[in-house]
């Protein structure tokens, strides 16, 4: 399934993660709260990947992953996902095993690549869009 994501900056680099249901509650409005888990700071995706992961980024086909770009990408020099002309991204999202997830779309940047969070609440710029249930 395509999932379009509009309104965004061209300028600025993104990122995209996939994350089970049971580790965020949102109100459909765009927000939510995040499960910290480990208490490092930063959102826990949980095991994501086991439900759908993310097939193409903009029409090219990328290594299957539950986040992109991958955890490893340098804060202080995102590569991040870049909007096509008119601040849209679109990813592809192949479906694993059923269960349900939400993408998450947050500016690539911060202190670290993963969304950052105080108390569940992000303290970066970020989206969270509608529930993908996978049967």
């Amino acid at each position: 399934m395509d999932l379009s994501i509009g309104g965004l900056d061209d300028a600025t680099a993104y990122r995209v993660t996939l994350v089970i249901a049971a580790n965020l509650t949102t109100s459909g409005d765009g927000t939510g709260t995040f499960i910290d888990g480990d208490a490092n700071g930063a959102a826990d995706a949980g095991a994501s990947e086991g439900v759908a992961l993310i097939a193409s980024v903009n029409g090219a086909a990328i290594t299957a992953a539950k986040t992109y770009p991958s955890g490893e990408d340098d804060p202080a020099n995102p590569s991040g996902i870049f909007p096509v002309t008119g601040g849209v991204i679109t990813v592809n999202l192949s479906g694993v095993a059923a269960g349900k997830v939400y993408p998450v779309i947050y500016v690539n940047g911060g202190a670290s690549t993963f969304l950052e969070i105080t108390g569940g609440v992000p303290s970066e710029v970020y989206a969270v869009g509608p529930a993908i249930t996978v049967n």
